[in-house]
C-alpha cells in the first residue's frame, strides 16, 4: 500500500508540474495577448487624438473666417456737447468735435497708442471752410494741443480704443 501511495503521490507531482507548465503556457499567451491589445489600443488613441487635433484646426479656421466675415457694429456711442464718441465692435474708435480757440481737446475715451490719425482743420464760421496747417501738434492717447491755437477748431481722430 505505501508502494500504491507513494505512486499515487508522484503521478500528483507529475500532474501538478505538468499543470503549472500549462498555466505558465497560458499566461504567458495572456501576457502577449495583453500586449498586442496595449499596443493596438495606443494606436487608436493616437489616431483618435490626431483625428481630435485636425477637427479642432479645421473649427478654429472656419471660427476665424467666420468672424472675418462677420459685420462689425457701433457698441459704444456718447456725446458731450459738440464732442462725439463711437467706438465699433472690431475696437476701432472715431472721436470729433470742435474746441474753442487757445483750449486743448481732452478725448472722452483713450485711444491704445499716440498712433491715431487726427484731423484738424479751423472753422471761420462761414460756410466755407479754412484749412490751415497745424506745424506742431502734440498728441497723447487722451488728447491733443496745437501751436495755432487762436480759431475755433473741429477735428476728428480714429484709431484703436484703449
Amino acid at each position: 500500500m505505501a508502494e500504491a501511495l507513494k505512486t499515487f503521490r508522484e503521478g500528483e507531482d507529475i500532474l501538478a508540474s505538468e499543470t503549472n507548465e500549462n498555466n505558465q503556457f497560458l499566461l504567458s499567451k495572456l501576457s502577449d495577448n495583453a500586449a498586442q491589445v496595449q499596443s493596438y489600443v495606443e494606436g487608436e488613441v493616437a489616431t483618435i487624438k490626431s483625428n481630435v487635433a485636425s477637427v479642432q484646426a479645421t473649427l478654429q479656421n472656419n471660427i476665424d473666417e467666420l468672424d472675418a466675415k462677420k459685420p462689425i457694429y457701433v457698441t459704444e456711442f456718447t456725446q458731450d456737447g459738440s464732442n462725439i464718441c463711437r467706438v465699433w465692435s472690431n475696437g476701432l474708435m472715431e472721436l470729433w468735435g470742435t474746441v474753442e480757440a487757445n483750449k486743448p481737446v481732452t478725448f472722452a475715451k483713450a485711444f491704445a497708442n499716440t498712433n491715431y490719425n487726427l484731423q484738424v482743420r479751423l472753422n471761420s464760421n462761414h460756410d466755407n471752410w479754412i484749412q490751415a496747417t497745424y506745424w506742431h501738434v502734440t498728441k497723447t492717447t487722451t488728447g491733443f494741443s496745437s501751436l495755432r491755437q487762436s480759431f475755433v477748431r473741429d477735428w476728428y481722430a480714429v484709431g484703436k480704443k484703449a
